[in-house]
């Protein structure tokens, strides 16, 4: 492992297409009036600026809403492969209610690069998800299975983060809020060309729910230096960001949990 700059996760949004609409979705995506899929020439831009900023990522996630609906999703899969030596491996998410295209299945299949499908399942609204284990099996792709039924809650079910309402955290609140959530250390988001500590905040920015201060959001093509990049970035990890103020946090021992992916109505 390169001894630079380096994150457990780095999140590349890909849209915001899902074919469910789950109530407290941690990313908000049924909350978005359209569906907007990333454009995949921009991610291919960002992925160079990226591996510049950091020297390796050990969780190198495609996440959307369902990232497989996005039409040139193979693209985005083949432009992330040529970093290889800066990640650990591949990992992309899906919902078990979608069966992807064969020619999906054909990249994966043949990537140089160590990559896994993580498959959800949700149980009866995962009608598709057979369908994606016995596929990923024939083609020989690695996967991973979580479980959310009626028996079984992976992680004790999600983390409910709140649903951007004004807390009225006291100072001591706020900083305990942040320092105990995971996302400072552990992840970033890759969204438009620009890179966020935290999923929560930059969905409420693009929800107008709340605001982001100039700091917490690193702009991959301005003209500031790759060095002042990295700089931004480590002082993430000193103030609450304004979205602390609206959240529970992202505390995998203390945060609130809730049954995953209850559906609107």
């Amino acid at each position: 492992m390169n001894n630079g700059m380096s994150i457990k996760c780095l999140n590349v949004h890909t849209t915001t297409q899902c074919t469910l609409r789950c109530k407290k979705c941690g990313w908000s995506f049924p909350y978005f009036e359209r569906p907007v899929n990333s454009d995949a020439g921009l991610i291919v831009r960002s992925l160079e600026k990226v591996f510049q900023v950091y020297d390796y990522i050990d969780d190198f996630r495609l996440a959307g809403a369902e990232s497989f609906l996005h039409p040139d999703i193979e693209r985005i899969i083949l432009a992330s492969a040529k970093y290889k030596e800066q990640f650990g491996h591949m990992c992309i998410v899906t919902n078990g209610t979608y069966l992807p295209r064969q020619s999906i299945f054909n990249t994966l299949q043949n990537l140089s690069c160590k990559v896994f499908v993580r498959v959800d399942h949700y149980g009866i609204l995962s009608r598709k998800y057979d369908e994606v284990i016995s596929t990923l099996k024939r083609f020989g792709i690695p996967l991973d299975e979580r479980n959310y039924n009626e028996t079984e809650q992976y992680f004790d079910g999600w983390v409910d983060l709140g649903g951007y309402e004004y807390r009225s955290y006291s100072e001591e609140q706020l900083n305990g809020v942040f320092r105990r959530c995971r996302m400072p250390d552990d992840c970033s988001v890759l969204w438009d060309g620009k890179l966020y500590n935290c999923q929560y905040c930059v969905s409420g920015l693009k929800l107008d729910k709340i605001q982001m201060a100039q700091r917490e959001i690193v702009d991959l093509f301005d003209e500031t230096t790759i060095q002042q990049k990295k700089e931004t970035i480590k002082a993430w990890r000193d103030t609450p960001f304004i979205g602390c103020a609206y959240c529970y946090g992202f505390d995998p021992k203390t945060s609130p949990r809730i049954p995953a992916a209850e559906q609107m109505v």
